[in-house]
């Protein structure tokens, strides 16, 4: 009697309840679509960021001064036509010599040049001054004047918080403007041809953080604290004059802003609401049809039947593990042994006697040999006690299968 193999099948309740769980999942997705709204980066010193590090307070600054304020996104680092100051802040994109070049040649033109608060090996190498840190001491809270730079300026300044300084040991012609109270250089100014550049650590970024500790909105209201150091930046900017920031460096040359675009579906997934929800749902339905026990995909056929392997096999896996150890002693002897049990089995002649003694009684046993043939033998196995190489062996391996096919017939 045979029985039929049984087959599960889904009851109309199980598929109600996945189509019910899946609406759901959809029904989830749409609801945080609509409302999470798309993510925003805020990225440090950005001019649109009202962050504590952003420069959002600082472009709108400039611009009620009457400045005109661009920047210079693309695909390749050049400065803006008509650029009378430029800001250079900490950068994601790295400097290379090509554009510290082109820096160097605009500062000699006449043009101002404010590095802030940049770590930067070519800009470094370009310009002499090196980004330090005074942590040992503790952070510095004020600093005073080293040269009189800022006549119109108090002669110490305030909220100035960092171990950060400058070492200007190495910078042509770099004088220190600005000094902690250990004597730390915190803003260094040099000359380049007819252009000037600044240079300040990471106390004088001019951030929203900044702008919030001086409570200053006018240049009226800017006393005693770092933020006093910028009308005496822009000194040489003309009225209405253009102040650029290098944008390309500091986020790229892909992303100048800091609205992130979206320019593929992995961005899409990972970067707006709809591709969170999605990646939600494909997440919760995967762990349901695990828990499920849900095939994914079609059965794997169960081989009945293995193929097993043939004598020959191990025949020739030995005979190759004999040749790659190079044991053809042992191989000669084997199939010199094997000659002599096939030459003395009809007398019943011991295979293990020595080789003249075998060959005595060998001689005296079979009368019917003849000396050709008993020539061929001897020289056989002294082949095999002489040989020198394989191709030699395998010569008197071939003559021993000769003899023994001949005797047997």
């Amino acid at each position: 009697m045979s029985t039929l193999p049984l087959q599960q099948t889904k009851s109309p309740r199980a598929s109600r309840q996945l189509w019910i769980a899946l609406g759901l999942l959809l029904s989830l997705m749409i609801a945080i679509t609509v409302s999470v709204q798309s993510p925003s980066f805020e990225r440090a010193f950005d001019l649109d960021s009202s962050g504590p590090d952003g420069l959002l307070v600082l472009r709108q600054w400039l611009e009620a001064m009457g400045y005109t304020v661009t920047t210079n996104p693309g695909s390749s680092f050049a400065i803006p036509a008509g650029t009378d100051l430029l800001f250079v802040y900490p950068n994601q994109e790295s400097y290379n010599e090509s554009d510290a070049q082109q820096l160097s040649d605009w500062v000699a033109a006449g043009h101002t040049l404010i590095i802030v608060a940049v770590d930067d090996p070519v800009l470094e190498k370009e310009w002499g001054v090196v980004q330090s840190s005074d942590f040992g001491f503790g952070p510095s809270i004020s600093a005073r004047q080293a040269q009189p730079l800022f006549p119109e300026l108090p002669t110490w300044l305030h909220h100035v918080g960092t171990g950060i300084y400058l070492d200007s040991r190495d910078a042509p012609g770099a004088v220190e403007a600005v000094i902690n109270e250990r004597g730390k250089a915190l803003a260094v100014v040099q000359t380049r041809g007819s252009g000037i550049v600044w240079h300040t650590s990471r106390s004088l970024t001019f951030t929203n953080d900044a702008f919030a500790d001086s409570q200053a909105r006018t240049i009226d209201d800017l006393q005693s604290d770092t933020m006093a150091l910028l009308p005496a930046l822009l000194r040489t900017v003309p009225e209405s004059g253009t102040i650029a920031f290098d944008t390309y460096h500091m986020f790229g040359p892909e992303l100048p802003a800091n609205k992130k675009q979206v320019e593929s579906i992995r961005d899409w997934l990972y970067l707006t609401p709809g591709g969170w929800a999605t990646l939600f749902v494909g997440v919760v339905l995967l762990l349901y049809l695990t828990l499920q026990g849900v095939r994914l995909g079609p059965p794997i056929p169960t081989v009945q039947e293995l193929r097993r392997r043939e004598a020959a096999e191990f025949v020739r896996a030995m005979a190759g593990l004999y040749r790659q150890a190079h044991l053809q002693d042992t191989v000669a002897h084997h199939h010199k042994h094997r000659f002599k049990v096939a030459l003395g089995k009809p007398f019943h002649l011991r295979a293990d006697l020595p080789d003249g003694e075998f060959l005595k009684r060998l001689r005296s046993l079979d009368d019917r040999m003849d000396d050709e043939t008993f020539a061929a033998i001897r020289e056989i196995l002294t082949g095999f006690n002489t040989y020198t190489n394989e191709k030699d062996l395998l010569k008197l391996v071939s003559r021993v299968d000769e003899l023994t096919r001949r005797g047997e017939k």
